[in-house]
């Protein structure tokens, strides 16, 4: 049909081209010869994805520069190695090729390339200046260097890193509105609320490494009070029972008189428990859990409104429940909430 339609040819096109995803299995060469021989195809790419197989000499790496080079008006890429613990020699040369590239429309960058052992990743990184959503899924900072120098990325509003990234570069606290860390400390924390907290609005917080018995842990209030403009914070459990820890967050804790009356500026935030999802479970322990997790959400809301508002749940194989407090706070008005995707905390 595109064939005998000249104007649905191009609308499908330009659709088709905008988003291009490069996996292992992809014609690469044949993609490659398309955008290079079509350069006005090329420059309708907006968001460009690689994914090689570490296990082989990629294709992918090879035409990669050249891709990027014809591709110049990306607003999104993202590099991924499938199994970077197993990164050869071999691919380091295609890639710093390619890492070592501009593109000056970049807004956005995702990867799983750890800047230790490819150090062209923060230079790529650092020389395009612009980028607001900065994505390392398993990344790492250098060994070496000095925590005197930390070198801004001031355009970041959206970041997805581990701790030690985060203590490696300065960041603005008016513009980070968005943070994940895929491992934390509660020291991680009170550094975080230290030099960002003032604007972090969306918190999304994986495993934590807090030792028992070593920190005191943090209250709902002592949460609002350090990030006073949060709206919605996401913890991760790895649970295999219904159970809600007390470190480093003890969310059952009374509330104090003196933060009732207090006049310190606190935010009013929505609280997400994820737990591990598993495919065979009994129905009868998936009951389990929505049982006492329904008490908890009672208890902690009944206790820390107006601080938390609301609070979701997903366990075993359960999607995500929503509960509030109804207006005489007798009792949960719920919600089923079937579809959060994994990126929804950016835009939350």
């Amino acid at each position: 049909m595109t064939r005998l339609c000249s104007p649905l040819q191009h609308e499908a096109a330009t659709v088709l081209y905008r988003a291009i995803s490069i996996k292992p299995e992809t014609n690469i060469i044949a993609l490659r010869y398309t955008l290079l021989s079509l350069p006005h195809r090329a420059q309708q790419v907006r968001r460009l994805e690689v994914t090689f197989d570490t296990g082989l000499y990629d294709t992918a790496l090879l035409c990669l520069p050249d891709l990027i080079k014809a591709t110049t008006r990306v607003q999104h890429f993202g590099l991924f190695g499938d199994a970077c613990r197993w990164l050869h020699s071999r691919h380091l040369c295609p890639l710093e090729n390619t890492l070592s590239l501009r593109l000056p429309e970049l807004r956005s960058f995702s990867t799983n390339l750890s800047p230790d052992r490819i150090p062209q990743v923060m230079l790529f990184i650092r020389a395009h200046s612009d980028i607001e959503i900065l994505v390392l899924s398993d990344a790492t900072t250098h060994a070496e260097g000095s925590l005197s120098d930390r070198p801004p990325l001031p355009s970041v509003h959206t970041l997805a890193c581990l701790p030690s990234f985060f203590r490696r570069h300065e960041w603005s606290s008016g513009t980070l509105t968005h943070l994940r860390l895929y491992r934390y400390h509660l020291n991680d924390l009170r550094e975080l609320s230290l030099a960002a907290g003032s604007g972090i609005v969306n918190l999304h917080l994986g495993s934590t490494t807090t030792t028992l018995g070593f920190d005191e842990p943090w209250t709902p209030g002592d949460i609002a009070t350090a990030f006073p403009r949060l709206r919605l914070l996401h913890v991760q459990f790895k649970r295999p029972q219904p159970f809600l820890p007390t470190h480093p967050f003890d969310w059952r804790a009374e509330r104090a008189a003196k933060r009732q009356q207090s006049s310190h500026l606190v935010s009013n935030f929505m609280v997400v428990w994820e737990y591990s999802r598993e495919d065979d479970v009994a129905l009868y322990v998936a009951a389990q859990w929505h049982e006492y997790l329904n008490k908890a959400a009672f208890d902690v809301l009944t206790k820390w409104t107006p601080y938390i508002h609301r609070i979701a749940f997903r366990h075993t194989i359960i999607p995500y429940v929503s509960v509030v407090l109804n207006e005489d706070h007798t009792q949960l008005v719920r919600t089923k909430n079937a579809y959060m995707p994994d990126d929804y905390w950016m835009s939350v």
